[in-house]
């Protein structure tokens, strides 16, 4: 009987001592827990800042680049409305001076002038004399006179490659400032244009 009630005992005392384990063990669960929650905590309030700092760095950056594009788009405005001025002018200038050729040219392969035509080139129309070239430009005996007059004037030769060359300085002039080439149309579809090519048709340069 002393014996069952010593192992009673011992039994008694095990139990009391696993129980104060397992609350030692509850304790220190509940206390890294509790630092692990914390811990969470911690790493998601510095991912919350991290990510709102990125966000206001990337906005910042966005606005940036959206402030540059619209500096840009300004400036090339700008560029492009003081070299349309530029061309503009350079374009006036040419036009007179092939409108002066026109006179030379049609001169030669025509004959005398026409009253008619003096008076209107005085008064200012610098074109009239290139209207007169131009509309040969689909008339194969037109174009065939300007040939022979290529070919056999050296003083028409001279005048003919001379308003060739300006007129394709103007072009390219054009085309380096006006990107939408309305300038270049403008020009072509014109009746010094047309000169133009009536007199590359006539020189081979165009076929």
């Amino acid at each position: 009987m002393a014996a069952l009630e010593g192992q009673v005992a011992a039994m008694a005392d095990q139990a009391s001592r696993l129980d104060g384990r397992v609350g030692d063990l509850r304790e220190t669960l509940a206390g890294q827990s509790s630092a692990l929650i914390t811990a969470i905590g911690d790493v998601a309030g510095r991912v919350d800042s991290i990510s709102g700092s990125f966000r206001a760095q990337q906005q910042a950056l966005l606005g940036a680049v959206e402030e540059a594009e619209r500096k840009a788009s300004a400036l090339r405005a700008t560029q492009l409305a003081d070299s349309r001025g530029v061309l503009l002018h350079t374009v006036n200038r040419v036009l007179d001076s092939l409108g002066s050729l026109g006179i030379d040219l049609d001169r030669i392969i025509e004959g005398d002038l026409p009253d008619r035509v003096w008076r209107c080139y005085l008064e200012g129309d610098r074109t009239v004399a290139l209207r007169r070239l131009a509309r040969g430009l689909r008339d194969r005996e037109a174009i065939a006179r300007v040939r022979r007059a290529y070919e056999s004037d050296p003083d028409f030769r001279h005048l003919a490659s001379r308003y060739l060359a300006e007129f394709e300085h103007l072009l390219t002039q054009a085309g380096d400032s006006d990107p939408e080439d309305l300038v270049s149309a403008s020009l072509l579809t014109a009746d010094v244009g047309k000169a133009y090519l009536l007199l590359s048709r006539a020189t081979g340069r165009l076929s």
